[in-house]
């Protein structure tokens, strides 16, 4: 069951998308980047980690972002698009080259959170 799920970027200069989806007992993070950006990482992560992220999503008001769906039908650009669906946290956003308040400092802090794990 996938809990979280975070595409952004462009066709160039990198597309990143990180995925936390609960498998039989444990989560599983994955994390890839591609054109232009290379990077391919997984890892079991406990329900600490899970919380951290669901609490930084929470403290930041992510969930104002629910149901913004701005695409501008330009075939390139950059987009993000954001799932969320744990305990009762749920969240669906999409933007092409549109995006919510606080877009680029949410992006970071979201980014942040996952790099402490991949870069260790």
């Amino acid at each position: 069951m996938n809990i979280f799920k975070y595409e952004f970027g462009g066709f160039s200069g990198g597309s990143w998308v990180y995925d936390i989806s609960m498998e039989q007992d444990s989560f599983m993070f994955t994390a890839r980047a591609y054109n232009g950006a290379q990077m391919n990482f997984s890892s079991k992560v406990d329900e600490h980690f899970v919380n951290g992220l669901i609490k930084l999503l929470i403290d930041n008001n992510v969930k104002k972002w629910d149901g913004f769906n701005k695409p501008n039908n330009i075939l390139d650009g950059y987009s993000f698009s954001l799932s969320v669906s744990y305990g009762d946290l749920n969240i669906n956003a999409y933007g092409h080259e549109n995006y919510p308040e606080n877009y680029k400092e949410i992006n970071k802090i979201i980014t942040d959170y996952f790099d402490l794990l991949i870069k260790k």
